[in-house]
């Protein structure tokens, strides 16, 4: 099954990292948006990589804390729709979230598209699932309201399972990824590498 590393929550990650001598002039400030982000419980996983990004990118310091503020600003908004919906969801629910809102999901598609979890009864595992074929469908050329649309329809059409259906296709274990046509006898077959080959290289 595909799906994003596991996410740091808040408190968990590398402490050191704060402590960077580059980062010295915007320390402070990131240190409050990590402890205010560990007083909601909310992840801090892409926090943290924006922050060593922008480090290898030696980016200014006044940069990464603006990149940083504008993660938080995108998390804790999908952390008030998640609250609003009352839906479950997983640290990695809240980073796949954030990167929709940063595809440019609107506030009426989210809430369409977490409605509709709740109506389905996704428990928090399978949120995160419906999340992940979201931003899958975005990725793949669909608008974010788009995006919804698609994985609404899934649900519809084959609840839980669509959805497992979907990310095993994306991961290429479905029947057409790895199917009898991608792994052909013909592909290894002496032919492939016969005289023919040879011959035209000479």
């Amino acid at each position: 099954m595909l799906l994003l590393p596991a996410p740091a929550l808040a408190g968990d990650g590398d402490g050191s990292l704060l402590d960077d001598p580059r980062l010295e002039k915007v320390s402070e400030d990131l240190a409050g948006i990590f402890d205010a982000l560990e007083d909601d419980g909310l992840p801090v996983g892409m926090l943290e990589a924006k922050i060593r990004e922008g480090l290898v990118k030696k980016v200014a310091p006044e940069k990464i804390l603006g990149a940083v503020r504008v993660l938080d600003g995108r998390l804790r908004k999908f952390a008030s729709l998640v609250e609003d919906a009352s839906q479950p969801a997983t640290a990695g629910s809240y980073e796949l979230g954030t990167q929709l809102l940063a595809f440019g999901l609107a506030d009426t598609d989210a809430r369409r598209l977490l409605e509709g979890f709740s109506d389905a009864k996704l428990d928090a595992k399978d949120t995160e699932k419906g999340l992940l074929v979201t931003v899958m469908a975005v990725e793949k050329g669909k608008t974010p309201g788009q995006a919804v649309d698609h994985v609404l329809s899934i649900l519809a059409d084959g609840g839980k399972k669509g959805l497992d259906a979907e990310i095993a296709k994306h991961a290429g274990k479905g029947p057409k990824g790895k199917g009898p046509k991608g792994k052909s006898p013909k592909g290894k077959s002496p032919k492939g590498k016969g005289p023919k080959s040879k011959g035209d290289g000479k």
